[in-house]
């Protein structure tokens, strides 16, 4: 199993092969998926795809061992190889390499494919520009992420689903998803931004605080990634959510922060976090502004947000990054002889 195809579309058997090693799905699914991944594959385009060799990890707090089983999708910023320098690291996220970064898991694309098969077939079979982008290694992840979170919605159908919806009149910005939800037989209408927080995979190998959206940048300029800047104000039948996948645990600083967000602007009523890697309060929060009533809106958002299911809570992350050699000679003293 070790040696993987390293250019050319991945067949049915060799997928299914590494799927099994996952030992999270039956055999019938382990063959369900290993056929549309393969066929998806060919018919995207999607050339740099390449199985990574397997390798068996172990949980440092539990023990337990797992097969990480996963692929790379072609050439993106982030690397280990960009610290060339090992006195002068820039000691950001596009000097590591890793899950979520240049590589991910089998399991998790398999899982997002059939999302897009079951929820947007229309859009994954005929929208060129999202398959266009699932090519795309500097979108990969990110197009994925969006497809993901489409099944975080109750009672979610296709029909009326709009991508990159322009709904402030005032930018040229358009947010990811917009759709209708039916909930207690009233009609309404999501605008659903969604970020890949992959800069948060960085602060806890570099012991920093978590950063999150501000208005103005340090030297006083505005943010332009602001997702506040793709809103306008709510209507009475519009939620206008901003969901965050986040790569490390949920701390109370975030939340801070989030909230700070939060109660700066009106334009959004909702964020919603998911923290794969966080296994101590299970990575699922939500937040609102505060200072006003529990509003309509906020409980049909509850009723309509659904949690991620059990396969999503078995996706490992495991990352690599440099450490800059000064520091490795101070914890070291010995090592100059």
């Amino acid at each position: 199993m070790s040696k993987v195809r390293r250019t050319g579309y991945p067949t049915r058997k060799e997928i299914a092969a590494y799927l099994r090693e996952t030992r999270a799905l039956s055999e019938p699914d382990v063959e369900r998926r290993a056929a549309f991944l393969a066929e998806d594959i060919l018919r995207i385009g999607m050339k740099d795809f390449a199985l990574c060799p397997l390798e068996l990890i172990t949980r440092p707090d539990t023990g337990e061992k797992y097969m990480l089983v996963e692929y790379t999708f072609g050439s993106v910023p982030f690397s280990i190889e960009n610290a060339k320098d090992s006195f002068r690291l820039r000691l950001t996220v596009h000097e590591m390499g890793g899950s979520g970064l240049d590589r991910e898991q089998l399991l998790y694309l398999s899982r997002v494919f059939e999302i897009a098969r079951t929820l947007i077939p229309e859009h994954w079979f005929a929208d060129k520009k999202l398959l266009a982008e699932i090519r795309e290694p500097g979108r990969h992840l990110f197009t994925l992420n969006e497809i993901w979170w489409l099944a975080r919605w109750n009672h979610f159908v296709e029909h009326g689903l709009v991508r990159e919806y322009h709904q402030n009149p005032q930018s040229t910005k358009t947010v990811d998803w917009h759709f209708p939800l039916t909930v207690w037989g009233r009609q309404w209408f999501f605008n659903l931004e969604i970020k890949g927080r992959v800069g948060s995979i960085s602060d806890r190998s570099y012991n920093r605080k978590h950063a999150f959206y501000r208005r103005l940048h340090a030297d006083g300029t505005e943010d332009r990634d602001d997702p506040r800047l793709k809103f306008r104000k709510s209507a009475d039948n519009e939620i206008n959510v901003l969901a965050i996948t986040w790569f490390d645990q949920i701390s109370t600083e975030l939340e801070r922060e989030v909230q700070r967000f939060l109660d700066e602007s009106d334009t959004i009523d909702a964020v919603a976090i998911w923290a794969p890697g966080d296994r101590i309060r299970r990575g699922w929060i939500r937040l609102f502004p505060r200072g006003t009533e529990v509003s309509e809106k906020r409980r049909v958002f509850h009723v309509a947000l659904k949690a991620p299911n059990a396969e999503d809570e078995t996706r490992i992350m495991r990352n690599f990054c440099p450490i800059p050699l000064p520091s490795l000679i101070a914890k070291r003293p010995d090592s100059l002889g």
